[in-house]
């Protein structure tokens, strides 16, 4: 996220005025891309606050520089957010896999922690990943998951 700061334009008519003083800001997401050649440790970055297309056509784009073509195997790596999936697929189709970071797994199984078993659950949880075990770590969600008909007001929180 960065920070934007928008400064009110001088009014007409008014001698002094302080911009610093009539000013807004908010918060945006920065959308980055990077690509790297699996031989290479110089990668080529995108960055961009447009729309997830937008961040599509640069992720391609950057995998185009690096040397990719239509036969390379690409493997892509994001915080979880469906959209960069959904880029993933359109941009690479079956030509790439998407997978979802260490840190941010941790963070979502931490949130789930509370419905789920607690510390003890998120470490078994952390160890099963690190260790090759994604199917316990589904298997251990699975109990949890709520039908779809339930609206998110009265989800229990995972």
């Amino acid at each position: 996220m960065i920070l934007i700061v928008k400064c009110s334009p001088k009014p007409d008519g008014v001698e002094k005025f302080d911009a610093r003083k009539h000013k807004t800001h908010f918060w945006r997401e920065t959308r980055l891309s990077l690509a790297r050649a699996v031989s290479s440790v110089t990668p080529v970055f995108a960055a961009t606050l447009d729309s997830v297309d937008k961040v599509g056509r640069q992720l391609k784009s950057c995998v185009n520089k690096v040397g990719c073509n239509e036969k390379t195997r690409i493997h892509c790596v994001g915080d979880g957010a469906p959209w960069i999936a959904n880029q993933v697929e359109e941009q690479f189709g079956t030509q790439a896999t998407y997978l979802v970071d260490f840190y941010h797994v941790c963070e979502y199984l931490c949130a789930a922690a509370s419905k789920c078993g607690g510390k003890e659950w998120v470490e078994k949880r952390k160890t099963d990943l690190k260790s090759g075990f994604l199917e316990n770590v589904l298997q251990s969600l699975k109990q949890h998951i709520e039908c779809e008909s339930v609206e998110d007001s009265d989800a229990t929180g995972i």
